[in-house]
């Protein structure tokens, strides 16, 4: 819900098109109230090594629940909530580590 708050308000603020995707199912929170939505930046939610998660949506909620019963492996989690731009630096980042 924050995310998306933070979303739909910058949104209002660009001029021209803008296409934003919402699901229709309740979701639990990922961020608390000090989280600040940048566009198209990426956010580690969970740093990690060996692997990395890339997710978006309802399926960054879905990819905390799996981290949590992995137990030799622990991967970096990625939220990307602006596909374009896609955060490649983020990504190419957490690919060299």
């Amino acid at each position: 819900a924050r995310e998306t708050e933070q979303i739909i308000k910058a949104v209002a603020d660009i001029e021209g098109p803008c296409y934003v995707r919402l699901g229709r199912l309740g979701v639990e929170d990922v961020y608390d109230d000090s989280y600040t939505w940048e566009y198209g930046k990426g956010q580690v939610l969970k740093k990690g090594s060996k692997i990395a998660i890339i997710a978006t949506g309802l399926m960054v909620q879905e990819s905390l629940k799996a981290i949590e019963q992995l137990e030799d492996i622990e991967p970096t989690l990625i939220n990307i909530s602006t596909i374009k731009p896609i955060d490649e630096e983020l990504i190419l980042e957490t690919a060299k580590t």
